[in-house]
């Protein structure tokens, strides 16, 4: 259908239900877009919702749902099955995520207008799966934002966001079911950002530990994985935004 509406499209080299767009016209002026067929998401962002794995029938919680892209990619995932609560403390962003919703038929979703820090509390030991896609430097993107080299500032990365990315996920893990998944992610190619902040996580909290990120991951790709089982997309190496993933399990 895409190709029938002049796109030069393909499918993802890493994502089994991703399609890229290499040129296109303006995709709000597609009828596969206005039909909800598809949401704009990026290769390596999309690897996140499959290494969180939600299940149909599941109760799952999108802490920083932002749009709805990954809570969207959550109810495809779970056929439409389930409940997954997309919390985000800007009301614009969860209107845009709501008529995302509609435009794809994801009945499943249910916006939160809440802090992520407040919602751990609020959905305690409810859900069998949370993401924290974290806010972060953006620093991953830069390959399609080069202007974001001259916008960031060493200590916005250094001091002021690993420490709120610790405070969301230390507060929105008390969410988690005995046994549940955790996913921490972020655009970021930062370790202050990701490794240094999962690794501060599970030393506060014991009852956490780094599972394998899942076997999703085609040949081409398997050097994203690092030695301590995290993800890491590289914009020079992989051709996609750069991107992190951490995958962890609750003991029950």
């Amino acid at each position: 259908a895409l190709m029938q509406e002049k796109t030069d499209a393909g499918l993802s080299r890493v994502s089994s239900e991703g399609i890229r767009l290499e040129a296109s016209p303006s995709l709000k002026a597609l009828k596969t877009f206005q039909d909800g067929d598809f949401i704009v998401q990026d290769d390596s962002s999309q690897m996140a919702v499959h290494v969180l794995d939600p299940r149909p029938g599941e109760t799952v919680i999108d802490m920083c749902a932002g749009v709805g892209g990954k809570s969207t990619h959550m109810a495809q995932r779970m056929n439409n099955q389930g409940t997954v609560k997309a919390v985000d403390a800007n009301a614009q962003r969860l209107a845009l995520m709501k008529d995302n919703c509609a435009r794809m038929g994801c009945s499943v979703v249910e916006s939160v207008l809440m802090e992520a820090q407040e919602a751990g509390q609020a959905f305690q030991g409810t859900a069998d799966r949370v993401l924290v896609d974290a806010p972060c430097s953006g620093l991953g993107v830069i390959r399609r934002r080069p202007d974001i080299r001259w916008n960031k500032e060493s200590r916005h990365v250094m001091d002021t966001m690993p420490a709120l990315q610790f405070d969301i996920m230390e507060k929105a893990c008390v969410s988690l079911k005995p046994g549940g998944t955790l996913v921490y992610c972020t655009c970021s190619a930062e370790s202050e950002e990701n490794e240094q902040v999962v690794r501060r996580f599970l030393e506060a909290n014991q009852d956490f530990r780094i599972a394998w990120p899942g076997d999703y991951m085609p040949v081409g790709f398997r050097d994203a994985i690092t030695r301590e089982g995290f993800i890491r997309f590289w914009p020079h190496r992989h051709d996609m935004d750069g991107f992190f993933i951490a995958k962890m399990m609750k003991r029950k």
